[in-house]
């Protein structure tokens, strides 16, 4: 459950970051749409991201883990569909986006694992 909460709020904390830095990316900033697209894109990480990767495993192997942004890009354009108060205009916006949410999640994760130590 721990887990789980620190993933929606570094999901949260990534785009309130893209929506004010990466042209292209429009939230309508208030704070519960902010939590709401956090828990929907958590809830997406959770359960149709490993479909993802083990579908698209063969294209992750030969890129040398390069299509890891594609099925991060691809959870983010999901989000953006289910959810109509966010809006990323572009290829290139949406890219960035998945690579801060990201960059994001691995720094969170990375001091839950120190600190768990």
């Amino acid at each position: 459950m721990r887990k789980f909460v620190l993933m929606v709020l570094a999901n949260g904390v990534g785009l309130y970051l893209a929506d004010l830095y990466i042209p292209g990316v429009e939230i309508l900033r208030t704070i519960e749409n902010l939590i709401l697209a956090a828990f929907i894109l958590a809830l997406i990480n959770t359960f149709l991201r490993p479909i993802l990767k083990f579908v698209l495993t063969p294209v992750i192997i030969i890129t040398f883990g390069l299509a890891n942004v594609i099925v991060s890009a691809l959870t983010i354009y999901l989000l953006d569909y289910l959810f109509p108060a966010i809006t990323i205009s572009g290829l290139l916006a949406l890219i960035l986006t998945a690579i801060l949410v990201g960059v994001i999640n691995m720094i969170l994760g990375l001091l839950m694992v120190k600190n768990d130590k």
